[in-house]
């Protein structure tokens, strides 16, 4: 919110976060180059998925949708994502415990943008939240901490699906 709220304040018309939604990228699109009339605007604002609903684990359509329906695509994302984070935990819990913050911020932010890709929303979620908590305050605290332990068990779930193969 606050990145979107700065480019709005430098002076942008419209804004997309990363992972980038081809369909999303369209719709902006559309609206920048062929504004609606008034009365084709949808009521209600935001057109974006409620994020405080439940989400799955690992969104299959979600993810299908950044690769255009293309299957072998997706599930060559999703291999990579797997090999990515295979020791992403270890990788992780080491820097937290050495005091690392810039190392497990770098770590986070990187597994935030591909589990947005692969679907893995939630995920994805739990990593922003963290990666601002890390980049606010700079340091480890009780709420770090927290946010640790939700991070690493969303990471752990979304690996535990892909090994699965329930997604």
């Amino acid at each position: 919110a606050e990145e979107r709220q700065r480019c709005f304040d430098a002076g942008m018309n419209d804004f997309i976060s990363k992972p980038i939604l081809p369909e999303l990228l369209h719709q902006v699109l559309s609206r920048t180059f062929h504004p609606a009339l008034p009365h084709e605007q949808s009521e209600g604002g935001s057109s974006l998925p409620d994020q405080t609903t439940a989400m799955p684990v690992v969104d299959r359509a979600e993810g299908m949708a950044y690769v255009l329906g293309r299957e072998t695509a997706y599930l060559k994302l999703v291999n990579h994502f797997r090999k990515a984070v295979s020791d992403g935990e270890e990788k992780l819990r080491l820097a937290w415990t050495d005091g690392d913050i810039e190392t497990a911020q770098r770590l986070v932010h990187s597994v935030k943008g591909m589990a947005g890709t692969i679907g893995a929303k939630r995920l994805a979620l739990s990593a922003a939240e963290f990666e601002g908590y890390l980049k606010s305050t700079g340091f480890r605290d009780a709420v770090s901490d927290e946010l640790l332990e939700k991070y690493v068990t969303d990471l752990l779930l979304v690996i535990s699906v892909i090994d699965s193969g329930d997604f």
